[in-house]
């Protein structure tokens, strides 16, 4: 996994935190979605609707898709 290759090298006091909040998959644990959450709303930050939990956003047409080029983050 990239991510925790540059944990590893970066922040590697944070490593077994990462690996035990992501060992089941890709997502942390839903406490742990929840506690982030709270602390993202008690900091003033909200999500439009679109991105609250249980929803994902529609993907673009296809034909805005075509035209997008993603710069390289290497």
């Amino acid at each position: 996994m990239l991510y925790f290759d540059w944990l590893r090298d970066q922040r590697p006091d944070l490593l077994p935190l990462y690996e035990k909040l992501y060992a089941k998959g890709a997502y942390a644990p839903k406490e742990e979605r929840r506690r982030l959450a709270q602390l993202v709303r008690r900091e003033g930050v909200t999500w439009p609707a679109r991105f609250k939990e249980g929803t994902r956003p529609e993907p673009p047409p296809a034909s805005e898709t075509e035209e997008v080029v993603q710069d390289s983050l290497f």
